[in-house]
């Protein structure tokens, strides 16, 4: 029989509070970062949480970040990290032409590393400035978003016609997935955007010819 240590057991509860309402390859994506750098993983989403509503997405996002950063450099401390090693990393994500025509991997590139890391890294050299007040550490140096030549990862074929979803509308049988697919496409909002509405949010109108449309109000935008 085994026994953990009291710091071992410290560790455990950090990252269980860190991945709460989780699923259980978060909580391993976080144990595989080392020791070092699965604590400062738990402070830094402890930390988010204090500054933000976190939400379970978000936080996903930026254990998965964080938890591959640590991995590709064979857990190396995170604040013993150079700007060659952040580079690296974010090389890791670069496509070939004949891979991704539609140079996809830019957006995950941009959103995903640059936003997720410069985030991280503002907070890891500066923990007790306002958020919105730290700077850029020299870690980050000259790295920037990339520009795609596409506006769009979207060819025209891909999206339905006027009359694709007047057909999935007439012969779907489920009401509630008619709804959610008129919502998304009348408001272009994301699926975790649509699934937090309330029944509040919805408020139904009616145009002087007699026909009824609704409303969707949304993160206080109104569509």
């Amino acid at each position: 029989m085994f026994l953990l240590s009291s710091s071992s057991l410290l560790t455990e509860e950090r990252i269980e509070e860190c991945c709460q309402g989780l699923k259980l390859y978060v909580y391993r994506q976080v144990s595989g970062a080392g020791n070092k750098n699965s604590l400062v993983i738990c402070d830094y989403i402890r930390a988010v949480k204090r500054e933000t509503d976190l939400s379970n997405n978000y936080r996903r996002s930026i254990i998965g970040i964080l938890s591959r950063l640590s991995r590709f450099h064979k857990s190396k401390g995170f604040e013993s990290m150079k700007q060659e090693d952040i580079t690296r990393f974010m090389d890791s994500y670069r496509r070939p032409e004949d891979e991704d025509p539609m140079h996809k991997w830019i957006g995950t590139y941009n959103i995903t590393v640059i936003v997720r890391l410069t985030k991280f890294f503002k907070w890891l050299y500066h923990p007790q400035e306002d958020p919105k007040q730290r700077p850029k550490p020299a870690v980050l140096k000259n790295i920037g978003r990339l520009k795609r030549r596409e506006q769009s990862t979207y060819k025209p074929s891909d999206l339905w016609t006027e009359q694709d979803d007047e057909l999935f509308l007439r012969y779907y049988p489920s009401k509630r997935l008619k709804c959610y697919h008129i919502v998304a496409k009348d408001t272009s909002c994301r699926p975790h955007e649509i699934t937090k509405l309330k029944i509040g949010d919805i408020q139904f109108r009616q145009n002087a010819d007699g026909t009824h449309y609704a409303e969707a109000i949304a993160f206080k935008w109104t569509f």
